[in-house]
């Protein structure tokens, strides 16, 4: 036998009689028995370096993966966010107002905040007004018009509905409306509900079947407005205006204290409506009430407390005068009062209200 090899078997013997070249290349790693056998030829620094290339090389692989994932869910969340505003945009340009809407108004609901069984939807607000037909109307303001209803279970209801175009968004109207309902003054028209239909706003309130101020005022016979009622009125008005003002924390503008928003109870009581709703419309949308602008209404393009107080003035002057607000009825006071101061004569001033006898004005 001219060549064996019995490298790296542990052997535990070594025959002295072969060569040593024989040894050196058949009993390799056998060095503990055999001193002439090669050590294997295998440095540690060689296994260590393929260790450490290999643990990097695993490394980058996970970043990278780990990158990849990242910018798949970026991409995932940037397209269902796209796709939602697309949604959203297509929804807007299909419904621009759900009160022209048909069946859709079928989804639409209806808070009632002291009645919460009574479960409607904007359709049955469309139904008992005929759809907000113009018969149905009770009045108009600047806020917006009011309908006459009949609702579900026989609630006489007025509808008030808010001027389009409001800033709030859907959540911030219904936390106004909701803190709007846990107002509760003897003079003022409690807020019995509501309903967010896109950009509308429709405010339920328990409809008074009494006139209104401004009707009461300025009709052909007015003889029942005595001074008495005129002073009953005047001042159930100013503890409504003065809760608003300073019961409520924050303060709540009403925004447009005028006769028209003004009403009569079955006691002759006044109570004052539509209070708080100036939070819900743009900016500069009250511009003016009835002709005429109040001073903290120019300087601040929104009502403010100062002036629901002009306001009231205005409303105080109108008692006393018996004159529609249609123009600037302090002014046309101030222009009858600087003669009665100049020449001492009381027929100067005129504000004697019609209907009623000299002898009640003093």
């Amino acid at each position: 036998m001219e060549r064996f090899n019995f490298s790296f078997n542990n052997l535990t013997f070594c025959d002295p009689n072969l060569s040593q070249g024989m040894i050196q290349t058949s009993f390799i790693g056998s060095t503990n028995n055999c001193p002439f056998a090669a050590k294997p030829n295998v440095q540690k620094g060689e296994s260590v370096s393929k260790k450490k290339t290999g643990l990097k090389i695993g490394l980058t692989l996970a970043i990278s993966m780990a990158f990849l994932l990242v910018a798949l869910l970026v991409i995932l969340v940037a397209m269902r966010g796209r796709r939602k505003s697309r949604t959203w945009a297509t929804k807007q340009a299909a419904e621009p107002n759900l009160l022209d809407q048909g069946d859709s108004s079928t989804y639409v609901p209806v808070v009632m905040i002291d009645k919460p069984l009574m479960k409607m939807t904007l359709a049955d607000l469309k139904a008992a007004t005929l759809n907000f037909d113009s018969g149905a109307l009770l009045w108009e303001s600047k806020s917006g018009p009011t309908y006459e209803a009949v609702l579900p279970g026989g609630f006489r209801a007025a509808l008030k509905v808010v001027s389009s175009g409001a800033t709030l968004s859907d959540h911030e109207a219904s936390v106004t409306f909701e803190r709007l309902a846990r107002i509760n003054h003897p003079n003022l028209v409690p807020l019995s509900g509501y309903c967010i239909a896109a950009e509308q706003r429709i405010v339920i309130y328990e409809h008074l079947e009494y006139v209104n101020l401004h009707t009461l005022l300025h009709t052909a016979d007015d003889d029942s407005v005595s001074w008495i009622l005129r002073h009953k009125i005047a001042l159930g008005t100013a503890r409504a205006l003065a809760f608003l003002h300073h019961g409520c924390i924050p303060p709540v503008v009403h925004g447009e204290v005028k006769s028209g928003t003004i009403f009569l109870d079955s006691s002759q009581e006044p109570q004052l409506a539509e209070f708080g709703l100036a939070k819900l419309l743009n900016e500069g949308l009250l511009g003016d009430l009835d002709g005429y602008t109040p001073t903290e209404l120019e300087e601040h393009g929104s009502p403010t407390l100062e002036s629901d107080v002009y306001s009231f003035g205005v409303v105080l002057l109108e008692l006393v005068s018996g004159k529609k607000a249609e123009w600037d009825l302090v002014d046309w006071v101030r222009g009858k009062h600087s003669p009665f101061c100049e020449a001492g004569d009381r027929q100067a001033l005129s504000v004697q209200p019609t209907g009623l006898p000299a002898s009640k004005t003093h």
